[in-house]
């Protein structure tokens, strides 16, 4: 609302966590929206439910995403490069982080820069992108995971982004961002902005690459 965001030709549910899905009733409400894009990782299944209903009330179609898949409007190019790793009908194990690491992975190419949006991928999927060969250089990195100090420094030097985006919420409790991760970016000369600090962020196209726009202040700490 803040930004004047009227429009969105797609929402992409990265995956199926909580804190990246309760907003979509907001996002719905108001707004002109082509569709809502789920990746290949329909779990939990309650939280999938949950989606569908908002998404069925405000008549917004559920379109499925894929690996390899690309998507193109005016002045805007999308690729799918992640999940790479085959898709279970169960989660075992550490389920968090399993969730995170099957997170849908893009690379938008935009009037602003090459943008890389990649959820809340960790470790292993992080890796996993960096010895695939697939181009993550960026001018814009979305920081995976809020910042947090799951990073791989080989993944962020491969990026070499100009710009680092970190959605975070003031006073959370799981130490997002980590403060060596945010350390190793600012040594490599990467302007690192934080939602926790300067609230709602838009990056747009500047003279000479990514230019930000920030408005509304940052939400306080619970």
């Amino acid at each position: 609302d803040r930004l004047g965001v009227k429009e969105v030709p797609l929402v992409v549910l990265t995956h199926l966590h909580a804190d990246h899905v309760d907003g979509l009733e907001g996002v719905l409400a108001g707004r002109s929206v082509g569709a809502v894009a789920l990746g290949p990782l329909h779990l939990p299944l309650d939280t999938l439910a949950r989606v569908q209903a908002v998404a069925s009330r405000h008549g917004v179609p559920l379109v499925q995403l894929s690996t390899g898949r690309s998507l193109q409007w005016p002045q805007l190019r999308m690729e799918v490069l992640a999940p790479l790793r085959r898709v279970p009908s169960v989660l075992t194990g550490d389920v968090g982080t399993e969730l995170n690491d099957y997170s849908v992975v893009m690379a938008a190419q935009t009037t602003a820069g090459r943008v890389l949006l990649t959820g809340d991928v960790e470790l292993s999927a992080q890796a996993e992108l960096l010895y695939s060969g697939v181009d993550l250089h960026a001018d814009v990195l979305k920081m995976p995971h809020h910042g947090s100090r799951f990073s791989v420094p080989g993944f962020l030097d491969a990026v070499r982004p100009r710009v680092a985006l970190v959605s975070v919420g003031a006073g959370n409790t799981y130490g997002h961002p980590n403060a060596g991760v945010l350390g190793h970016l600012t040594a490599q000369g990467v302007t690192v902005v934080r939602t926790d600090q300067r609230g709602d962020i838009a990056v747009v196209p500047g003279k000479d690459g990514p230019s930000l726009v920030t408005r509304g202040d940052p939400s306080p700490a619970p």
